[in-house]
């Protein structure tokens, strides 16, 4: 599955766990010395959707990269960043993991990608 929230790492002092999913032992298989163990789970690395952390860490790694890139945050939302050189100004809405951009010309959005 392939997600947003699910591109983040969960942090070394949080710790979550799940049942397995309903059809997994009929499509993947448990290693030997789990096979007859009953409540095996799940111990995730990464955040998952719909947990708390998982919106938090994304938008904790997408508050980086915008940074990291000399993006500021703005006051007013938070998931929004801009950056101004001059008379240029590039405006980057996150929403989750669609990324609208506003600027004065397509330069700046093409070296972004």
């Amino acid at each position: 599955m392939k997600n947003a929230y699910l591109n983040s790492w969960l942090q070394d002092n949080i710790t979550l766990y799940s049942e397995l999913p309903p059809k997994y032992k009929q499509f993947c298989k448990l290693l030997l010395e789990l096979k007859d163990k009953p409540n095996v789970v799940c111990k995730w690395l990464i955040s998952v959707y719909g947990s708390k952390q998982g919106a938090h860490n994304w938008y904790a790694e997408v508050k980086k990269f915008f940074t990291d890139l000399r993006f500021s945050v703005s006051i007013a939302d938070e998931a929004m960043f801009y950056k101004l050189d001059g008379n240029k100004y590039m405006i980057v809405a996150a929403a989750t993991d669609d990324f609208p951009v506003i600027e004065d010309s397509t330069e700046g959005t093409n070296n972004l990608i």
